[in-house]
């Protein structure tokens, strides 16, 4: 019983360790993902003289021209740059160089020079050279071709200009550009092919006005400003790189400007961009904003994880559970599972969407959602089961409507999502669900054909260890015919020594008893049970060897019920008992011993008692080779259904009491 207590306590204190754990997964997890305060909101617009700000505004320049949002790649020039120049005037010359200059002082550590000085080969030798006979001979290495912006001059070309970006400087001047197509990129930034930038300036242009054209289109070449958006800080003072589109009349070159193209062409940017990011926003919207596809995917995984810990550990608690009513082992299942799902889009969410707050209300009107949603479903599964599926039904043809119910009713769930919150694009949000839930079902049919061969494997294996139990107790049964025999032949052949040289006479009438004994006892070889009218035969031939022993000395009686000789006993069962009150009783007493074998029946019980008139039996437990074996032929045959127990008053005896089945 205390075993019992041990395990049932401990049980107990695994199923309150489930219980806390999923109480910290369900309600602690997301006090630890709520963003830092202290920050401004994400979308808070302010101007570069707020002097509020925490956030720097030269980082915020870099942040909303450079990024996409969704990845910490920007484009940038990695080799050196190098400037061709097509068409040029002295004044153009003059503006390139002074650009050249200009650029030189903010980086100072890049390499920027004319593609003749750098290479040693003219562009045009070069172009020459590639496509010479029809065979491509390269005098460059391609990672040069992302370095090079052409600059070619008074040319003008009406339905060139249709096919490029132009901006219309005046009605007398305009600057025609390819757009740098983002997806001409490769894995390490390069284009294919070298930029070419057209400008078409009137000569009466001041030479000032010229050289901010000329930087304009230099400097914007050098990076790639994202596509307008709304900023989070708004800037008073145009600059080159202020807006998305091209606008060289009105920008001009700013402190901005120059940090972001020093910081750009920086050999830690990104590491730097990420430690401001990281101390100035949500670390959700930092990991959202340098890598959102990973971000995604990370937020999924570690949402998948929580949703299946809840799921496995509220399945573990109901797992060895049978309620009384049969509906609720659908319904506490469903209801986990309803939970789970709930839980995991709240977490993506609240991960993935920065605009969602933890809204307490909107979590429990949910909760009790999905409530209703789960007694509803798992009252459906629960009739269309007990309607459809019967027991005589082959279990193959079980297994395949438990799945299209399970499936059905499964998807209750997302339709209803969608007919109730008008979800868009329903179909990317219906097909992973059903395909989920298509897989649930699989697994709750695997479950089911799992727990069934487990069933019938147990129930295989209790036949076969009945079986073994059945096999043991004959064989125990066998040995202790084996230990009676011996025994009893050891008494009866010292007896008939004793008389062998008193009464030759006696000692025949002995060994004709002992020889009628045996054969009994070969003629039944191999039998477990005999009838009492038998076993009573044995005894009094038993008791007729140990009269010639004792003579006078020993006195017996056998009243036996008529109705009873018929029924069967263990074999050996009464020799012993008669065998222990020959041995402790007329043996030890100096006058007549008198022995009393009693069978009869009360109510449905078998009793029977032997009785003597010995000495009385010591107090605690009786031992001894007879009366043990007759307590292991009534355990291995009876069970519980038989016990054996003496006593010495009113008269001295031993009773077995046999309880029938029926």
């Amino acid at each position: 019983m205390h075993f019992i207590c041990s395990i049932n306590n401990l049980n107990l204190l695994l199923a309150m360790k489930r219980i806390i754990l999923l109480f910290l997964i369900f309600i602690c997890v997301p006090f630890f993902i709520i963003p830092k305060h202290g920050t401004l909101p994400i979308n808070t617009q302010i101007t570069i003289e707020n002097s509020n700000n925490k956030r720097d505004s030269q980082w915020e320049y870099v942040k909303n021209r450079l990024f996409n949002g969704k990845s910490e790649f920007v484009f940038r020039i990695n080799g050196p740059i190098l400037i061709v120049l097509d068409n040029a005037t002295k004044q153009d010359s003059i503006a390139v160089e002074k650009t050249i200059s200009e650029l030189k002082k903010i980086l100072p550590n890049k390499t920027i020079d004319y593609f003749k000085n750098y290479t040693k080969v003219d562009v045009y030798t070069h172009l020459r050279n590639m496509h010479r006979n029809g065979v491509i001979k390269q005098i460059i290495p391609v990672s040069l071709y992302s370095s090079v912006i052409t600059f070619t001059f008074n040319q003008t070309n009406p339905f060139f200009k249709k096919l490029h970006n132009t901006s219309v400087l005046d009605d007398l001047s305009t600057i025609t550009r390819e757009v740098r197509p983002l997806r001409g990129l490769d894995n390490n930034g390069y284009k294919a092919t070298p930029e070419i930038i057209y400008f078409d300036i009137h000569k009466n242009v001041s030479q000032e006005k010229r050289f901010e054209y000329i930087q304009y289109e230099f400097f914007r070449w050098l990076c790639y400003i994202q596509p307008v958006k709304n900023y989070s800080i708004k800037y008073i003072e145009s600059g080159i790189f202020n807006t998305s589109e091209y606008l060289p009349e009105f920008g001009t070159l700013n402190s901005l400007d120059k940090f972001l193209l020093q910081k750009l062409y920086s050999d830690d940017f990104i590491d730097e961009f990420n430690s401001y990011l990281f101390d100035n926003y949500p670390w959700r919207y930092a990991i959202l904003f340098i890598n959102k596809n990973y971000a995604i995917t990370n937020v999924y995984v570690i949402s998948s994880i929580l949703a299946i810990c809840i799921l496995l550990l509220s399945f573990s608690l109901f797992k060895d559970s049978k309620f009384k009513y049969s509906y609720l082992n659908y319904f506490f299942p469903l209801l986990i599972l309803n939970l789970s799902l709930i839980y995991f889009a709240f977490i993506y969410i609240f991960l993935i969407q920065l605009d969602s707050p933890l809204i307490w209300e909107s979590t429990i009107s949910g909760f009790m959602v999905v409530i209703v949603l789960s007694f509803s479903m798992s009252f459906i599964l629960w009739v269309l089961e007990r309607l459809f599926i019967k027991q005589q039904n082959k279990f193959g043809y079980q297994i395949i409507l438990q799945f299209i119910f399970t499936l059905a009713t499964l998807n209750i769930l997302p339709f209803s999502l969608i007919y109730f919150k008008g979800l868009n694009n329903s179909l990317e949000v219906i097909i992973p669900l059903i395909i989920f839930f298509t897989i649930l079902s699989l697994l709750r049919c695997v479950y089911i054909y799992f727990n069934h061969y487990s069933e019938n494997l147990i129930k295989q294996k209790d036949v076969e260890l009945s079986q073994l139990k059945e096999l043991q107790a004959a064989t125990e049964l066998n040995s202790l015919h084996a230990q009676i025999n011996p025994h009893f032949l050891y008494n009866a052949l010292n007896s008939i020594a004793s008389l062998a040289h008193i009464n030759a006479k006696k000692t025949e009438e002995m060994a004709l008893s002992l020889s009628d004994l045996f054969k009994y006892s070969i003629n039944r070889k191999g039998e477990k049970l005999s009838t009492i009218k038998d076993e009573v035969e044995m005894v009094e031939n038993y008791l007729k060897i140990e009269k010639i022993r004792f003579e006078d000395r020993l006195e017996f009686s056998v009243d036996v019920e008529p109705s009873l000789l018929e029924n069967k006993i263990p074999r050996y069962v009464l020799q012993p008992l008669i065998e222990n009150a020959v041995k402790h009783g007329t043996s030890n007493i100096e006058g007549k011993g008198n022995i009393h074998l009693n069978i009869t029946k009360n109510n449905n019980n078998l009793l029977i008692s032997v009785g003597d008139n010995g000495p009385d039996f010591p107090d605690g437990l009786v031992s001894g080779h007879g009366l043990q074996s007759v307590y292991d032929l009534l355990r291995l045959s009876y069970g519980e259904h038989a016990n054996m127990n003496w006593e010495n008053s009113p008269k001295k005896k031993i009773t077995i009491s046999i309880r029938s089945n029926s």
